[in-house]
């Protein structure tokens, strides 16, 4: 009798202990997925601006975004003088 109300008392913790696990793994994917979209923004934040270097007018100057990275910017302003 008593094993019985043991092995109830295991898959019960076993249970928490999955749910825990789960919570846990759901946590982490969110925050990837958080991560990655604000990558993902920054990336089209790079393109969106070199994308208006190359289409501006004639004689224009550049706007320089300051949320540019310092390598696109680099990029960005050798677009600007060719």
């Amino acid at each position: 009798m008593e094993r019985s109300g043991s092995r109830a008392a295991g898959a019960q913790k076993s249970a928490v202990n999955r749910r825990r696990e789960n919570r846990e793994k759901k946590l982490a994917l969110l925050q990837d997925v958080d991560k990655l979209k604000r990558k993902l923004r920054h990336e089209e934040n790079d393109h969106r601006a070199l994308e208006r270097a190359f289409t501006r007018p004639l004689g224009a100057l550049p706007r320089l975004p300051p949320y540019l990275a310092p390598c696109v910017s680099t990029i960005h302003f050798s677009v600007y003088i060719i």
